[in-house]
């Protein structure tokens, strides 16, 4: 087909974006008319396959203090836990599903990924029990935009898992615990042990019954993720002046700075826990034969350690801690990690393990909560948005995109 004509092709109600730099321009005879179709990722409203099982379900509730979702599951044996201990999963007995409702505050937000954690690794291991992690307002719907992110390194959590287990049955709820409509339907899906989707289509393009991992609930309508049309043409850019933004951010970097009073003795410590962290890689490596490391990248990581030159004058954690007892977040990891390079290049010990020993986060979550550095640069980037969010007229809707993320430690 020609360019002329393949831009106007339509299937069954689906218009296809006609591909700009397919056409040739010296082959054109008179200039085509070219859409400028825009799609987005956002939640629309779906039919749900919710049967009721012939038998009543036997649900294990974590952190559902007010037991709101477990009333509404009110023919169902219920049962509560305080936390996701090993312990209680295994008291608990034969489940047909955990549900672990996340506090509300900003404060628990890394212990329930950490309770989540403990739960996945015990049906992935044992139960192949359904596990439904159950948020409050933390993902925009068109028809309520009111949200808030205290919870979105759960659903980040959560999506890491389903990479990484191929049929893990794990879903992501996120209601309105104010709404009993939400709520009821939240406890349907529970109910149900699945998340199905009954059919529909997408922009003309009939679907059958899918499985989801992911849904919201709002007012009486269950809602999944799907590629909208955008037919408003090229999205408008923020209306943000950068100038003043840079003023508002330089004046929060100045009072963070005036804030650490001990901000000499912080980087005279840093200085050491660099010696101490060099002289464990230097003593890690020697006598390491590199053709031994059996991945590709891990001799990678092998040659750029390799290059690091050992310190003139060693110094060891408790020296650290000596100029700095702040810094006991890092030292505790850094030694645990440090001390293990060798193995972990080797193959012999799983670096997971040395981060999260026995799935914990003992170790990684003084890093994120209480290291000096990760609060600083962490209340810089909430400064950051707060700064744009300001500037914007009231209703605006952001779609925000973390390039290069890492563990999740700042989201």
């Amino acid at each position: 087909a020609s360019g002329a004509a393949s831009a106007g092709v339509r299937l069954a109600g689906f218009e296809s974006r006609a591909l700009k730099a397919s056409l040739d321009a010296s082959a054109r005879t008179t200039a085509p008319t070219i859409t400028d179709w825009s799609y987005a990722a956002d939640w629309a409203a779906v039919p749900f396959a919710t049967e009721r099982p012939s038998r009543s379900v036997r649900v294990l509730f974590v952190g559902d203090r007010r037991a709101s979702l477990a009333a509404a599951l009110a023919e169902s044996a219920a049962r509560h836990a305080g936390s996701a201990s090993e312990v209680e999963l295994q008291d608990a007995g034969n489940l047909d599903g955990v549900v672990l409702v996340a506090s509300p505050s900003a404060e628990s937000a890394l212990s329930s990924i950490a309770s989540a954690l403990t739960i996945v690794q015990w049906t992935v291991d044992l139960a192949a029990v359904p596990v439904w992690t159950c948020t409050h307002l933390t993902q925009p719907v068109a028809s309520v935009r009111r949200s808030s992110s205290e919870h979105a390194g759960l659903w980040g959590f959560a999506r890491t898992c389903l990479q990484e287990v191929t049929g893990l049955p794990l879903y992501s709820l996120d209601l309105d615990f104010g709404c009993a409509q939400s709520l009821r339907g939240a406890a349907e899906l529970v109910r149900s042990r699945a998340l199905v989707c009954t059919g529909g289509d997408v922009h003309g393009l009939r679907v059958g019954p899918v499985a989801e991992n992911e849904a919201v609930c709002r007012h009486g309508s269950t809602h999944v993720r799907r590629l909208v049309l955008l037919r408003s043409g090229k999205q408008s850019s923020l209306d943000v002046a950068f100038a003043p933004l840079c003023e508002l951010l330089d004046a929060h970097v100045s009072d963070a700075v005036r804030a650490l009073e001990d901000l000499p003795q912080v980087t005279d410590a840093h200085e050491v826990l660099e010696r101490a962290a060099r002289h464990d890689i230097a003593r890690a490596l020697s006598g390491l034969d590199p053709s031994a490391i059996p991945k590709w990248h891990h001799r990678l990581l092998y040659e750029w350690c390799a290059a690091i030159e050992p310190p003139t004058e060693p110094a060891s954690y408790e020296d650290v801690l000596a100029v700095s007892p702040r810094l006991w977040p890092e030292v505790g990891l850094t030694q645990r990690c440090a001390s293990q390079l060798a193995a972990a290049l080797l193959g012999t010990v799983a670096y997971q393990e040395l981060l999260f020993p026995g799935g914990s986060m003992e170790l990684t979550l003084p890093v994120y909560e209480d290291a000096v550095n990760a609060r600083f640069y962490n209340e810089c980037v909430v400064a950051a948005v707060d700064s744009i969010i300001a500037s914007l007229p009231a209703g605006r809707f952001l779609s925000v995109v973390e390039v290069g993320a890492g563990t999740g430690g700042t989201a």
